[in-house]
């Protein structure tokens, strides 16, 4: 069942700030369904109205608050399953996970590609599609819908125009660990869509009301023709907006991905307690599992050493990338955030 008349709870961020370890901790919940990144670009055909990442809108029009509260909500949850069906089991999930994988065999075979439905389902279950991705039974009724976005901070007062009863978790990460994780994924050909919005980040920011307040940042960024001084003014502009739009919203809440990785079991509670969801057995058994073991390559794994994972930046990452993070990001209200972290 769609629950049209519950408010969504968000959780925001960037790529690579370990939102995606957040919402495979949240879908462990039988009380949760997760929706993953509805505002990408692969699914802009199903969600048309959707303005682009790097347009930063102060306030929404009525037309688009509506279609957010009405049609862009029915086409979650139509394009969250691909079949109906009135069970919610990890029975049913796992035959859809196989239909999946074989209409993307056929579509590489014949060469004519995937459906836009079965982009859109893939996108929004992305985390449950892998072969050896932990899958939890759910309930049918009193479900909380969860949004995990990363495009969203042009956005954010939009949607709490929308939703004004919605709850937000923003989760950020060190400047420089996020900047040196999003090069190196660039360098194995990932994360495509943040490399083709890059391109007409600094124009866009300067073509709007917000570039003024970060002009001297985007000339030090054009000037030092750094990739990673373009990631950082990224970082910051994005974090920036969100913070201050929802800073005196008591529905926000501020957490670090180093504070999830180093006190994960009382995060988590402090989390789940502001979304107003309970901390099953099935939670405490996955972010067991997550925080113990050690990982594979791939982008969509969570499994790790948490509480000494997250500072392996400070050994890897080179010089030219840490000088060029810290000369945008110093001064920035949110370092702050990661003093009790790092010596």
């Amino acid at each position: 069942m769609t629950p049209l008349s519950s408010s969504p709870c968000f959780v925001l961020g960037i790529p690579r700030s370990g939102t995606t370890w957040l919402a495979n901790i949240l879908d462990a919940s039988p009380d949760t369904t997760m929706m993953l990144e509805p505002f990408s670009t692969i699914a802009s055909d199903t969600f048309r109205p959707i303005p682009p990442t790097c347009l930063f809108l102060d306030e929404g029009s009525n037309e688009f608050e509506a279609y957010l509260r009405g049609e862009f909500v029915r086409k979650l949850f139509r394009n969250k399953t691909l079949f109906p069906a009135s069970s919610n089991s990890v029975r049913r999930f796992k035959l859809e996970r196989i239909v999946y994988q074989l209409f993307r065999r056929l579509g590489r075979i014949t060469r004519t590609g995937v459906s836009q439905k079965h982009k859109v389902f893939g996108l929004l279950n992305l985390n449950r599609l892998e072969r050896d991705a932990q899958l939890f039974p759910k309930n049918t009724s009193g479900t909380h819908w969860i949004v995990k976005e990363l495009r969203a901070a042009g956005k954010v007062s939009v949607l709490k125009e929308a939703f004004p009863d919605a709850k937000f978790v923003i989760l950020i990460r060190h400047p420089a660990a996020t900047v040196d994780s999003i090069l190196r994924w660039f360098g194995k050909g990932r994360l495509g869509e943040l490399q083709d919005e890059l391109v007409s980040f600094n124009s866009a920011l300067k073509s709007q009301v917000i570039g003024r307040k970060y002009a001297g940042l985007l000339e030090k960024v054009e000037s030092s023709g750094h990739k990673a001084s373009q990631l950082a003014l990224y970082w910051r502009v994005h974090y920036e907006t969100l913070i201050s739009v929802l800073a005196n919203e008591k529905a926000a809440k501020i957490v670090t991905m180093e504070e999830l990785a180093c006190r994960p079991q009382e995060t988590v509670n402090k989390i789940f307690s502001h979304f107003e969801l309970d901390v099953t057995p099935s939670v405490g058994a996955y972010l067991e599992h997550s925080t113990q073991k050690s990982g594979s390559d791939s982008p969509l794994s969570t499994t790790r050493i948490s509480e000494t994972h997250y500072r392996k930046w400070q050994t890897e990452i080179d010089d030219s990338t840490r000088l060029s993070v810290e000369s945008v990001v110093e001064g920035s209200v949110l370092m702050s955030h990661f003093v009790p972290y790092y010596s």
